[in-house]
């Protein structure tokens, strides 16, 4: 009966156990994904440049 309220309050916890972990790797993540990402585009634009 209770399995729709268990499965929630168990998603909470876990959101809750995990929310400082994921804001930590976000965080990061959101700062180095478009570096790298430019930085690669960079090597690629560079290379085509030589090829060409």
């Amino acid at each position: 009966m209770n399995y729709h309220t268990l499965k929630g309050d168990g998603f909470v916890i876990h959101r809750k156990l995990l929310s400082k972990r994921e804001s930590y790797i976000i965080s990061n993540a959101s700062t180095v994904v478009p570096t790298a990402a430019s930085l690669f585009l960079m090597i690629l634009i560079l290379l085509s440049l030589k090829i060409l």
